[in-house]
């Protein structure tokens, strides 16, 4: 170790490789089992050039920065392994903020690996800032990133960025920035390589929750007459799968799931209620709203579960929440048991402690029962509209039909707007597993089309299907080239209706309220052949207009092992279930 003088840094290492700052970047992300980087060059072209003539890590030129997150984001959902990003400093940084948005919200690992220019030319007015200052755009990330650090020199690269990997995939997971600094990039440093495996994959460390805690949520589970169980988004990042079915099925207590927590159980086990909150299915709303007992697990409280925090009310119910970041206990609930954990070790250590108060499984006929008859309701009510061969096609019949052709361990994502709707109360879910996912974190449009190429490179070997709505393709249709290039075979379908259908509804109510008519300024889009522009891309694509087309034109897609669009004409008319839209016009 050479010692610096003391005022001037820290002490600097003889040990390691002299390799260019660039090349540091690269072999921490293969030291970290990192298979891809997800980005546009610019400034990070020196970065670019260290793939050349390389396998073991690829980088993914994408359309645009705004993809190139969305594409890492939903690489990280599918393969439990950080994704990698980058962008240019300036523009490319403000436009890696939407993805980054929902990576943070949805507590995702994305790591951002972004540029800076010179401190030399700091108040020179240089290139893509403005006012003359260099560190424009480094503020912009910090607020939807779990750590932010900038990186002046090349020996402290793979120091920093294997921090980044720690920090990313620890706690709640979640983003971070690295920004480098020119120097860092260009210049030859003795560096030292080494990855750390368990941060190779999330969640890197599990927490674990305090045991006395455990037996009073187990003598709540156990006294409670009608508890019900909430399963997060926490559940399916954890893979606590067994740990809840375990539980559910031990004390005999429905779950509900959360909007990401959607495939923490299959929707045909025979204590699943389904989706609850805003986008539901009533089955579910039903058995939270008369549950005396409410168990949230690795699911915050916020208004798309609660229903705007009506369902369960505040103060009627008594509640235990289980839930990795300590903040999210006694939000918006009085928490009877509060309890800071991975859902996994959560609910492992939940399960023991019930079986000391009750070692033999508990049925209760009536719990059954009652989960039978409101599913079987919900089922009934919606059987017309899935068979109906009406024309436009009826969303509903689409969903059917997508449900019944894909695996049962397809990877199915729900853009934001009417089509995560669709997926999240219509797409049944027959596997419980890490296979559906949402972009209604952050809710931002286009990220559906990228992050379904993203969880297609995690998982070559599974159909992956999103389900994106025409105005939120037009966010992002560029990356059909993406798809093309590398070729790339997941399966988008677009529900086209020629309208923002969440819009032209809200419009349309607050003119004439109960009332949908042709008038909706500002929503309507012209009738586009998005399959023709699919094939102009290289695509396979497939124009649908009647219901008897939906699955010869699924079949024809994930055969043909290219990326593939289906274009659906929609009815525009029909509006999802979503419980402030009247009920007289919301379909079940």
């Amino acid at each position: 170790m050479a010692v610096s003088d003391p005022f001037r840094g820290t002490p600097s290492s003889n040990r390691g490789v002299r390799m260019r700052g660039a090349k540091a970047v690269v072999e921490t992300l293969k030291a970290h089992g990192t298979e891809y980087l997800f980005g546009v060059p610019g400034s990070t072209f020196v970065l670019f050039a260290e793939f050349a003539g390389r396998t073991d890590v690829k980088a993914i030129l994408t359309r645009d920065e705004r993809g190139a997150a969305c594409m890492a984001d939903g690489y990280a959902r599918i393969s439990h392994k950080p994704g990698v990003v980058t962008g240019c400093e300036g523009p490319g940084t403000v436009n890696l903020m939407n993805g980054i948005g929902e990576a943070w919200m949805s507590s995702v690992p994305v790591i951002a690996i972004t540029a800076c220019r010179s401190p030399s030319e700091m108040a020179k007015n240089p290139i893509m800032f403005c006012r003359g200052r260099v560190y424009d755009t480094f503020d912009v990330l910090r607020p939807f990133t779990k750590w932010s650090v900038q990186v002046h020199q090349p020996e402290r690269v793979a120091e920093l960025l294997s921090r980044a990997y720690a920090i990313a995939t620890s706690g709640r997971p979640g983003p971070v920035q690295v920004e480098l600094f020119p120097d860092a990039q260009t210049q030859d440093a003795l560096v030292e390589i080494s990855g750390d495996p368990q941060y190779s994959v999330w969640p890197a460390h599990r927490v674990w929750p305090d045991p006395e805690k455990l037996k009073a949520a187990a003598r709540l589970l156990v006294e409670a007459r009608y508890p019900v169980i909430v399963s997060g988004g926490g559940v399916v990042h954890s893979g606590a799968f067994a740990e809840l079915a375990a539980i559910a099925e031990h004390l005999s207590i429905p779950v509900a799931t959360s909007l990401f927590g959607k495939g923490s159980i299959a929707e045909t086990h025979p204590l699943a209620v389904g989706c609850s909150g805003i986008h539901h299915r009533i089955s579910a709303n039903q058995t939270v709203a008369e549950a005396d007992l409410v168990m949230f697990v690795g699911s915050n409280t916020d208004m798309h579960t609660t229903n705007k925090w009506t369902i369960p009310e505040p103060g009627k119910v008594k509640v235990i929440h289980i839930d990795i970041d300590p903040e999210e206990l006694g939000r918006n609930y009085p928490t009877e048991v509060g309890i800071v954990s991975d859902a996994k070790t959560g609910l492992a250590g939940l399960y023991a402690a019930i079986k000391v108060l009750r070692p033999e499984k508990v049925y209760v006929k009536e719990r059954y029962e009652a989960v039978a008859r409101r599913v079987g309701a919900w089922r009934a009510g919606i059987r017309a509209d899935q068979l109906s061969d009406a024309v436009p096609i009826k969303p509903q019949r689409l969903m059917h039909e997508i449900s019944n052709f894909l695996d049962a361990d397809a990877i199915v994502l729900g853009d934001l707007s009417f089509s995560s709707v669709w997926v999240n109360v219509h797409y049944d879910c027959r596997k419980a597993g890490p296979n559906i996912t949402y972009a209604r974190g952050f809710d931002i449009l286009g990220w559906g089309l990228p992050a379904s190429l993203g969880a297609k490179l995690a998982a070559p070997d599974k159909q992956v299907l999103s389900i994106v709505g025409d105005g939120s393709l037009g966010y992002c249709i560029g990356e059909l080239e993406t798809a093309r290039r590398y070729n790339i075979a997941a399966v988008n379908i677009v529900l086209n209706n020629s309208t923002l259908g969440y819009e032209r509804y809200l419009v349309n109510y607050y003119n004439e309220p109960g009332k949908f008519t042709e008038q909706a300024p500002g929503c309507d889009y012209s009738d586009t052949d998005y399959a023709a522009v699919a094939r102009a891309f290289g695509c396979v694509g497939i124009r649908v207009e009647k219901p008897e087309q939906i699955r010869p034109a699924l079949e024809q897609a994930f055969a043909s092992g290219r990326p593939a669009l289906i274009d659906v004409v929609i009815d525009p008319s029909v509006i999802p279930p979503i419980t402030y839209f009247p009920e007289e016009v919301r379909s079940l």
